[in-house]
């Protein structure tokens, strides 16, 4: 025998579906759209400039057996390219030379033999660069002698624009202007 209390949830919640059932599907649509007549307008623009900007973003690896070698090593190869951006008049605040990561390197390190690691046989050190390279005619050399370097390894290189903000304000403008 069904007890009072679940009687009366029975009876409230049938009750409680008619009311909303009843309700016009317009009241919960209030946010949609407008009571009255509207407009609505669309603009599009377009700006077209060259690239005033290239962002470098690499890694400094070196591998030795001694630890202390390999961070030598990068940190030597570091001095060196943070002496090419001063020499490249690369501002220094667009300039990130980042963490310096030290991992060792095992005996038969490989994908079968991760769950069971051998002896360590050396170290891998690795520091991570982001610079601006605001003059873009000066950029293709400059790879070239990063690359000379050697143990650089780029993960990307992405033209920009130094003036992103007002490049976009002015887009905007224009996409204003357009739609009146």
């Amino acid at each position: 025998m069904p007890s009072r209390s679940n009687s009366v949830t029975i009876v409230s919640m049938k009750r409680l579906l008619f009311v909303c059932l009843a309700m016009p599907l317009s009241l919960f649509a209030e946010g949609g759209l407008p009571n009255q007549p509207y407009i609505y307008v669309e603009g599009r623009a377009e700006v077209e400039r060259s690239a005033d900007m290239v962002t470098l973003r690499f890694d400094l690896v070196a591998s030795n057996p001694d630890q202390a070698n390999a961070n030598q090593e990068v940190q030597s190869k570091a001095v060196k390219i943070l002496g090419m951006f001063n020499e490249r008049k690369v501002a220094e605040n667009d300039v990130i030379a980042a963490d310096l990561r030290s991992e060792p390197q095992y005996e038969g390190d490989d994908e079968e033999s991760s769950a069971k690691r051998g002896k360590v046989i050396g170290y891998t050190v690795t520091r991570s660069f982001k610079t601006k390279v605001r003059d873009v005619t000066a950029f293709a050399k400059l790879v070239d002698e990063l690359l000379a370097i050697g143990g650089v390894e780029f993960s990307a290189i992405d033209a920009g624009f130094s003036k992103q903000n007002e490049l976009q304000d002015e887009v905007s403008a224009k996409a204003l202007t357009n739609a009146r």
